[in-house]
């Protein structure tokens, strides 16, 4: 849940600020929600890797992952103007976090696996040597879920 607010906030930053003020009708969709979400990231995680950070990118993770589950249930995984919620999981977090950190991708995995197995979905079928790409074949599963 930790995103949703500097995430939002983000669409307000003084340069957009100006350039709506010029013209309404610049929201730049997609494009601009990635942006959004990659600021609110570096915003909430721009401190030494620890135990903090962990905790942080956490909170990252479990709102996002709410946001999935939620598609899994419904078969839809965003709005027309928002990426794929999978999409902003493992971008976000992949930008700040190390694919070695077992801690928070262990989270992502845990939850997802939860997700998949609650609603009948085949997990990874490989073993992989740490989280992060088993978070990555996650990822691909539910992009092909989501055409289903």
């Amino acid at each position: 849940m930790a995103q949703f607010a500097p995430e939002s906030v983000a669409h307000i930053k003084p340069e957009l600020v100006a350039q709506f003020a010029r013209n309404i009708h610049t929201y730049r969709g997609l494009e601009e929600e990635i942006k959004c979400d990659e600021d609110a990231c570096n915003q909430i995680l721009n401190i030494p890797p620890g135990v903090i950070f962990d905790k942080r990118a956490m909170g990252i993770a479990t709102g996002l992952l709410i946001m999935i589950s939620d598609g899994i249930k419904e078969k839809k995984f965003t709005q027309d103007s928002h990426p794929y919620s999978f999409n902003r999981l493992i971008d976000n977090l992949a930008r700040k976090v190390e694919s070695s950190n077992d801690y928070v991708w262990g989270w992502v995995v845990g939850i997802l696996a939860l997700h998949f197995t609650n609603s009948s979905i085949a997990p990874p079928k490989l073993e992989f040597d740490n989280f992060y790409d088993t978070a990555l074949a996650y990822k691909d599963i539910l992009f092909n879920f989501r055409e289903s």
